[in-house]
């Protein structure tokens, strides 16, 4: 819908990174759903739509950066979390409070299905929740733990 050429510039995440910008990351949502941060998680690192994605047969081949080097936009797993933790705190100017797992903060964190850092970069999307903390009270628990 945009051509090209703008369509090669949207989310430089990468080179803003390169540049010393701090960039945090959300779902967006309404605006890009779902609602998920296990998707923006893996199209941060890949730069391509997830299986669950409407739409993702017309867009399954396409990759959201410049053709000639998409790299330049695509983040590692240490760069996507950080933009999702401690990078949206400090956005937020909560940094002193939340975002990071240290003595002293609101033991704000989740427990996963699986170690994301063993995941197939595309299996991200398939991640799910099993326990919520929020100030160091469990907050939501799956139906499969009960």
């Amino acid at each position: 819908m945009l051509g090209a050429k703008r369509r090669d510039q949207l989310y430089p995440y990468k080179r803003l990174l390169d540049a010393g910008v701090v960039v945090a990351s959300g779902t967006d949502f309404p605006v890009t759903p779902p609602p998920d941060q296990f998707v923006g998680l893996q199209t941060a690192m890949s730069r391509s739509l997830p299986e669950c994605w409407d739409g993702y047969d017309d867009f399954k081949d396409m990759v959201m950066a410049p053709p000639d080097n998409p790299a330049q936009d695509i983040v590692d797993f240490k760069e996507a979390i950080k933009s999702l933790t401690i990078s949206g705190a400090y956005q937020n100017f909560y940094e002193d409070v939340t975002g990071s797992i240290e003595v002293g903060k609101s033991a704000d964190l989740v427990v996963l299905d699986r170690d994301l850092e063993d995941t197939i970069v595309h299996d991200i999307h398939k991640t799910t929740v099993r326990y919520t903390i929020f100030k160091g009270k469990t907050v939501y628990c799956s139906e499969d733990e009960f």
